[in-house]
């Protein structure tokens, strides 16, 4: 069985949701859907993660760059933002955790992006 951080039930939704864009062979990245952003700043966002670890968590939104890029691509500018997000914002909100999948986890693998957790 499949370790997940989410619900049984919210696992299903998720796998469904999945299943359909291999099956449709949709080239568009989830992350890059236009989403409502819950902050947002020059070369990143904060956006509220759809399909949440509601198993462990009373909130979970992800942090990711405005473009469509792996990690390893971030340029300079990217990463001072990220420092600073993570050093004056996201350390002062209520968020307990910043988690990220392994490559082998990473269901966007190409769409750099954190986890942002306030357990319950």
């Amino acid at each position: 069985m499949l370790k997940t951080l989410r619900t049984q039930k919210s696992a299903k939704i998720y796998r469904k949701y999945l299943k359909g864009l291999k099956s449709h062979k949709k080239t568009l990245c989830p992350l890059c859907d236009e989403r409502v952003s819950v902050k947002s700043f020059k070369y990143w966002r904060i956006v509220k993660n759809i399909f949440p670890y509601d198993k462990i968590a009373n909130r979970h939104d992800m942090l990711l760059p405005r473009r469509h890029i792996s990690e390893n691509k971030l340029n300079e500018r990217e990463i001072a933002e990220y420092k600073k997000i993570k050093e004056n914002y996201i350390r002062n909100t209520n968020y307990h955790y910043i988690m990220e999948a392994n490559q082998k986890m990473a269901s966007i693998p190409n769409h750099f992006h954190l986890h942002l957790v306030e357990l319950k």
